[in-house]
C-alpha cells in the first residue's frame, strides 16, 4: 500500500547513481519520493528500509540546499552505523550537515549547551556552577552514598537481591519515568497498583519510590545530571523555549529516525512535535519487532506516527533470507501466536536440528560445523552467528576453547555484563591493585593465578597457580611478585623457562612502575596494555574479546575520574581506588560491554540473541545453542520494577496475572524467531543438549516448537 501526495520543489532531479546501487524498484520509490512532507516506511527486517533510508539520505545532501542540515535519529548507537558509513563511503558528502543523534546524546547536548536557561528554575543548588553529567557508574555511585543511611535503616528488608541490581534497578524506574513521561513521584504507585501477590511488595516498592526521591534531590544539591533528569529539564524547560527553537533549526531541517519501534514514548513525542516544522521526514519502522521492550521501547507508540505523516509506504519482501528461512521462522511463531496460521506445508530445507545428550557434546558438534564452513565451503567468519539466550561463562569459555583449537577468530558480546565478571577486566584490576599497593586492595593468590593465566598466553591453569603459590607473597608489606629466578631449578624447568621469561618481563615492567611518579588509573590501564599485554606471548595479542573488554574498562574508569574526580581529589580521595573497591565490592558494574563496539570485525559472532538482534547484521548461517532453554520466551523477572507496567501502554489500576506474563512470553518467544530468522541468509542449526551445564533437562518453549514443527513435516525430533 502505498499513498503519496506531495510537491517537489527541487526540479530536475537526476538517478543516474541510483542505479550503480542496484536497488530494488520499491526502494528507488522511497529514495526518489517527493522531499517536502513526512513518509512513515514499514516493513519487515530485512526489506531494505534501511538501505534506502541511507540513499534517501544522500540525496537530501547532495540535492538540498548547502545551508540545510539533516539530524537522524536512532535509538542506540549501534543502529547508527549504516548512516555513519554514509559519509565513509561518500567523502563528498559534508559531514558538517549531519547529525546523527540517539535521545540521550541530544539531551545531553542540549542540557549542557542551555544550562543557564533552566538551572534556577529545576531547582539545582549552583545555577551560576557548570553541572557534571553522570554516567551509568558515576550515577550508581552517587545514588549509593545518597540511599545508605535508608539502607542502614532496614530498607528493602527481606529482598534477596545483589546491591548492584538494587542500584541499577532504582536507576531503571527513575529513567523509564523520564522516557515515558511520568512524575517520578508515580513510580512506586504504579508498580503497587499492577501487583497481586501479598503487601510485602508494595513495601518495597515504596522504598524504591523513596530512593529515586532521594537520590533526584542529591543530584540537585551536588549540581549533576543522570540521564533521567536529563531527559526531564528537555522536556519540561528546553524544549518549549524560543531559544532551543532558534536551535533546532540549525541543526535539523530534514529529519531520519530509524527504528522507532525501538525508541522510547518521549522520542515519539519529539519528532511527532518536529514533524510540521521541517521540510522533510522518514520515519522507519521495523514491524514484529520491539525487542528493547526492558529499556522502554514502545512500537504501539511509534507505529501512532504513521497517521501524522502525509505519506506511507510499506517493503513486504524479505532481500535477505532465503524462501526456506523464511518459512522457518513464521512457522515457529506461529506456534507462540494463537491466532496465526500453522504453516505446517512449510519446506524447512534450510533447517537443521542437532540433539546431544550433554552440553560439551553440542559445542564440541557447533565448533566442528563452524570450522567446515569456514574451510570447506569458504564462508567468511564474520557470517557466522553463533546465539543463545544467555551467554555464561562457562559456555563461552568452553566454547571460546574449542574454536581456538580449531584456530578460529571469534569475538563475544554481552552487553549485560558486569565488569567485574570479565577475566580480562579482572586480571587487568588484579594488577592494578599489585602496582597500588597503598590503595589496600590486596588480590588473593587464587586472584594473581587467574590474571597470570590471561595474560601469559600459553600458560595453563594449573601452572599459572603454582606460579601464584610459589611467588605470590600475599603477607610480605607490600603483597610483591618475586623474581622467575627465586625458584629451583626442577620447578623451573615444569613452569619452563620461556614461560618464566615472560612472567619475568611482566614483574619488571611492575617494578619500573613502581619506582616512577603514578599514574592515574586508565593511563595506568592503558599504558599497561599497550606495553606489556597486547605485546607478542601474552594474552591479549589476539584476543578481540578480551581487547573490546579492556577497551570498555579503560573508558569506563575515565569517565569516572572525569565527572567525580575533583569531587574525590578534594577530600584527598584518589579516584581510581574508589574505582577500583567499587567493581570489587559490585557496587558499580561498567556494564554495557561492546555496545559502541563494531561487530564488523572478520570474526564469528557469539552473543546473547536480543544482542545480536540490535546488531543488525544479517549472516549467512546461524547457530542456536540451547534451545531447550526457558530463556528464549522468558521475561528477566526484576522485583523493583516492571518494564511493562511503567508503560505508556498499560492501564493504570489493571493487575499483573499469569495471563498477561504468558502472553509476554509468547510475544517473546515469537519474536526471536522472526528477528533471527529474517537475518539469516542461508541455514540455521538448532542445538539442543537434553542435559544443561546445571545438569538439569531441557524442554523450554522454543525446543517444543521446533518438534512440533518437525512432527508436522514427518521428521523426529528428539
Amino acid at each position: 500500500m502505498r499513498t503519496l501526495n506531495m510537491g517537489d520543489p527541487y526540479p530536475g532531479m537526476v538517478t543516474s547513481w541510483i542505479g550503480a546501487a542496484q536497488l530494488q524498484a520499491q526502494q528507488i520509490d522511497l529514495v526518489e519520493a517527493p522531499i517536502p512532507g513526512s513518509i512513515f516506511l514499514e516493513g519487515p527486517a530485512g526489506s531494505g528500509k534501511t538501505t534506502a533510508a541511507v540513499h534517501r539520505a544522500r540525496r537530501l545532501l547532495q540535492h538540498t540546499r548547502a545551508q540545510e542540515k539533516l539530524l537522524i535519529i536512532v535509538p542506540q548507537r549501534s543502529l547508527a552505523r549504516p548512516y555513519i558509513g554514509l559519509l565513509e563511503q561518500f567523502p563528498d558528502l559534508n559531514p558538517g550537515r549531519i547529525n546523527i543523534l540517539t535521545l540521550g546524546g541530544l539531551v545531553r547536548r542540549t542540557a549542557e549547551l542551555f544550562w543557564p536557561l533552566y538551572a534556577g528554575e529545576a531547582g539545582f543548588s549552583d545555577p551560576s556552577t557548570l553541572p557534571s553529567f553522570l554516567t551509568l557508574e558515576t550515577a550508581t555511585y552517587v545514588l549509593a552514598n545518597a540511599i545508605s543511611p535508608m539502607l542502614a535503616q532496614g530498607a528493602f528488608n527481606g529482598l534477596a537481591i545483589d546491591r548492584n541490581q538494587l542500584y541499577r534497578q532504582i536507576l531503571d524506574n527513575l529513567n523509564k519515568a523520564a522516557i515515558v513521561g511520568f512524575p517520578i513521584e508515580e513510580i512506586g504507585s504504579r508498580l503497587g497498583e499492577a501487583w497481586v501477590g501479598t503487601a510485602d511488595q508494595k513495601r518495597i516498592y515504596d522504598d524504591a519510590q523513596q530512593c529515586a526521591r532521594v537520590f533526584r534531590h542529591a543530584c540537585l544539591e551536588m549540581n549533576m545530571l543522570d540521564f533521567s533528569l536529563q531527559v526531564e529539564v528537555f522536556f519540561r524547560y528546553i524544549l518549549p523555549s524560543p531559544a532551543f527553537k532558534m536551535y533546532r533549526e540549525q541543526i535539523a531541517t530534514h529529519m531520519l529516525a530509524d527504528n522507532i519501534e525501538e525508541d522510547a514514548p518521549r522520542t515519539h513525542d519529539l519528532i511527532q512535535a518536529w514533524l510540521p516544522e521541517l521540510q522533510s521526514a522518514l520515519l522507519v519502522f521495523d514491524t514484529e519487532a520491539g525487542f528493547r521492550r526492558f529499556l522502554g521501547a514502545d512500537p504501539t507508540d511509534a507505529y501512532a506516527l504513521k497517521s501524522r505523516c502525509t505519506g506511507q509506504i510499506r517493503f513486504d519482501e524479505n532481500l535477505v533470507a532465503s524462501a526456506s528461512v523464511q518459512d522457518l521462522g513464521r512457522t515457529l511463531a506461529a506456534h507462540f501466536d494463537k491466532g496465526a496460521d500453522q504453516e505446517t506445508g512449510a519446506k524447512l530445507n534450510a533447517f537443521h536440528v542437532e540433539v546431544h545428550r550433554h552440553l560439551p557434546e553440542s559445542l564440541e558438534w557447533i565448533a566442528n560445523e563452524v570450522d567446515t564452513l569456514l574451510n570447506r565451503e569458504q564462508i567468511p567468519r564474520r557470517e557466522i552467528a553463533i546465539v543463545s539466550p544467555y551467554l555464561s561463562d562457562s559456555v563461552r569459555f568452553l566454547l571460546g576453547r574449542k574454536l581456538d583449537e580449531r584456530g578460529i577468530q571469534w569475538i563475544a558480546f554481552r552487553p549485560s555484563r558486569q565488569i567485574r565478571q570479565e577475566a580480562a577486566a579482572r586480571s587487568l584490576l588484579t594488577l592494578a591493585a599489585i602496582a597500588h599497593p597503598g590503595w589496600k586492595q590486596q588480590p588473593t593468590p587464587e586472584d594473581v593465578g587467574r590474571m597470570l593465566e590471561m595474560c601469559i598466553a600459553e600458560l595453563d591453569p594449573v601452572r599459572a597457580d603454582l606460579f601464584a603459590r610459589i611467588l605470590y607473597k600475599p603477607n610480605a608489606s607490600p603483597p610483591w611478585l618475586e623474581p622467575f629466578s627465586q625458584l629451583k631449578g626442577q620447578m623451573q624447568e615444569r613452569l619452563t623457562y620461556s614461560l618464566g621469561q615472560l612472567y619475568d618481563t611482566l614483574r619488571t615492567w611492575l617494578v619500573n612502575y613502581l619506582e616512577s611518579p603514578g599514574l592515574e588509573l586508565d593511563h595506568f590501564l592503558r599504558k599497561l596494555f599497550g606495553e606489556i599485554l597486547s605485546q607478542a606471548g601474552f594474552g591479549f595479542e589476539n584476543d578481540l574479546t578480551g581487547g573490546t573488554v579492556v577497551a570498555t574498562l579503560i573508558d569506563s574508569v575515565q569517565k569516572f575520574r572525569r565527572i567525580l574526580g575533583e569531587n574525590l581529589e578534594r577530600h584527598e580521595i584518589n579516584p581510581g581506588m574508589v574505582f577500583l573497591s567499587l567493581v570489587q565490592e559490585g557496587v558499580i558494574s561498567a556494564q554495557d560491554i561492546g555496545q559502541s563496539t563494531s561487530t564488523r570485525e572478520d570474526a564469528v559472532l557469539i552473543m546473547p540473541a536480543f544482542t545480536f538482534l540490535m546488531a543488525n547484521q544479517p549472516v549467512s548461517y546461524q547457530f542456536w545453542m540451547d534451545v531447550g532453554s526457558q530463556g528464549w520466551a522468558e521475561r528477566i523477572y526484576q522485583p523493583l520494577t516492571h518494564p511493562y507496567v511503567l508503560n505508556r501502554q498499560w492501564q493504570r489500576g489493571r493487575l499483573w496475572t499469569d495471563e498477561e506474563e504468558m502472553a509476554v512470553r509468547d510475544n517473546i518467544a515469537a519474536t526471536l524467531c522472526l528477528g533471527l530468522t529474517r537475518r539469516c541468509r542461508v541455514g540455521v542449526s538448532a542445538v539442543w543438549s537434553e542435559i544443561d551445564e546445571r545438569g538439569y533437562e531441557q524442554r523450554g518453549p522454543l525446543l517444543r516448537a521446533i518438534q512440533s514443527t518437525l512432527r508436522a513435516q514427518g521428521v523426529s525430533g528428539g
